[in-house]
């Protein structure tokens, strides 16, 4: 089979190393002692040039390219590429680097507790396009930092070649950030693409040892870089650093995988859960590749207002926390079936306000929201289970945020066969929304309270709750009565470990990774009993 076709493992982006060791033995002397010596020490064979590393393995330079060739790449320009997209391009090096002794670590975490980090990340996430402008020696860092800015859905290119930049600056849209990533230099050649990128109204941004490229008035944000050399593994680090940053800018938490909130996810569905009244269920169903089979299945609820067209959609800065509890699902290896609540997205008409049909709902008019959404939990297991995704309930579990909370909450005291859930800040009363505080009284919300006997058709399944310390809506206090209510069900049960409250210290109703990890967690040890 050809090296080309084979499947790269997992953690790599162009597999090179492991093409490297599987060609080892079928190469010719001088091509296998170049490989060797790039499994041995593969940060030389990207720091050192060619004729560097041709010295290093006693070999001449055409070697290197023959053997470039001879594992698949174009050249041995695109091979040390490739080592570093495996050397530094892993989803754990970042951990890696953060976690581990010596120099690698200690660069690392010096650019990450930069100060100027975080505001540059938020404009590299912000922004309309970005240009990576290098010094030679960090255009493999450049490069690296384009590609997986591009994979977090940041227009990004990168250029080491100065006599281009002014030309690639009169092209920039409003809202474009030039970075320049290089060690101190002063160029006219440099000033004159700063120049034209202000002229734009891009926004620069340096990352350097010392001065770096531009004079200090001419830059919008600098982010200092520790002196290190070689360069090369200099400019990987700052790649990573900044891309890890990026990604805690754009919510990103929970397992590395191809979800993404700021990315439509392709592989979805469109489905009516039907019910016994005249009106389906809406959702959008969102599976890996294949919609059959599944490890597990998990329905998601959002919050007030939202609803499963927007949920669904890449996410932006005013709406982002449910495409990243998604994203974070379906990465962890779970098929997620989204849909409406009632009075919201598809279930109401276009010009109806959900608070507004809920308050008529609560004073007694209509329809009683809170008991559909008990009732049709039943019709909505039902239908879960008839997509074919998976036919064990016990690998279905329900999650929830905000108003979403206290809907996956009645839901699971509306339907035994939901096998666990997570509720993330979740409104444990109706009542407790600023909106409705002056329904605390009114029937359907006594009726449908979860401090009533409700509690008792939850408990004892696997509950998380999850509540912010600083959170004015889903106050830890409401979520401390509830939790309160349901921990005797749980202790005659002997399921005390099976009910979990978690306050996350300092964060107040707005999204947070730990909402995210925890989640996570918490379905993978649930589910997988």
């Amino acid at each position: 089979m050809s090296l080309l076709r084979q499947a790269p493992v997992p953690g790599t982006r162009t597999a090179a190393l492991q093409r490297i060791e599987t060609a080892l033995e079928s190469l010719a002397p001088s091509e296998r002692r170049v490989g060797e010596a790039i499994l041995a020490d593969p940060g030389s064979a990207i720091a050192l040039s060619i004729s560097e590393f041709a010295e290093l393995c006693g070999v001449a330079q055409p070697t290197l390219s023959r053997f470039a060739k001879s594992i698949g790449f174009k050249g041995y320009p695109a091979l040390r590429l490739g080592i570093a997209h495996d050397f530094a391009g892993d989803e754990q090096a970042s951990s890696t680097y953060a976690s581990a002794t010596g120099p690698a670590s200690s660069v690392y975490r010096d650019i990450r507790a930069d100060a100027a980090l975080p505001e540059l990340a938020d404009a590299l996430r912000d922004a309309t396009t970005v240009e990576v402008w290098s010094s030679a020696e960090l255009g493999a860092g450049a490069n690296l930092l384009a590609a997986q800015l591009r994979a977090l859905a940041v227009p990004c290119a990168a250029s080491a070649v100065p006599a281009h930049w002014e030309l690639r600056a009169g092209g920039l849209p409003a809202g474009a950030v030039v970075l320049l990533l290089a060690p101190p230099s002063n160029d006219a050649v440099v000033t004159r693409a700063i120049e034209r990128a202000r002229e734009a109204q891009a926004t620069i941004a340096t990352a350097s040892c010392g001065s770096g490229l531009a004079p200090a008035e001419a830059t919008d944000l600098v982010l200092s870089l520790p002196a290190y050399t070689p360069s090369e593994m200099l400019g990987l680090w700052v790649a990573e650093a900044i891309t890890d940053a990026v990604r805690e800018a754009s919510n990103i938490a929970g397992p590395a995988g191809a979800a993404s909130p700021w990315l439509p996810w392709p592989h979805r569905r469109e489905v009516f859960l039907p019910t016994d009244g005249d009106e389906p269920i809406p959702g959008v169903l969102l599976f890996h590749q294949t919609p059959v089979p599944a490890p597990s299945l998990v329905l998601y609820l959002t919050g007030m207002n939202g609803s499963v067209a927007a949920a669904v959609q890449p996410a932006t800065r005013d709406s982002h926390i449910d495409a990243a509890i998604i994203a974070a699902l379906l990465n962890a290896g779970h098929t997620v079936l989204v849909t409406d609540n009632p009075a919201h997205g598809a279930r109401k008409r276009q010009w109806e306000s959900p608070e507004e049909l809920i308050r008529s709902s609560l004073q007694g008019t209509g329809d009683d929201v809170l008991a559909r959404s008990r009732s049709e939990a039943t019709a909505l297991v039902d239908g879960a289970l008839a997509l074919g995704i998976i036919d064990d309930p016990s690998r279905l579990a329900i999650v929830g945020q905000s108003w979403g909370g206290l809907q996956a909450l009645l839901k699971m005291s509306g339907d035994p066969r939901i096998a666990c859930g997570v509720g993330i800040m979740p409104l444990c009363d109706a009542a407790a929304l600023e909106p409705f505080h002056e329904f605390a009284d009114a029937a359907r919300v006594q009726a449908s309270s979860l401090l009533g006997p409700l509690a008792a058709t939850i408990a004892p399944r696997p509950l998380l709750l999850i509540s912010g310390s600083d959170d004015p809506t889903a106050t830890h206090d409401q979520v401390d009565r509830f939790e309160a209510h349901l921990r005797p069900e749980y202790a005659a049960a002997g399921k005390t470990a099976d009910l979990e409250h978690i306050r996350l210290a300092h964060v107040a109703h707005h999204f947070d990774p730990g909402q995210i990890e925890h989640t996570i967690e918490w379905l993978t040890r649930s589910l997988d009993r």
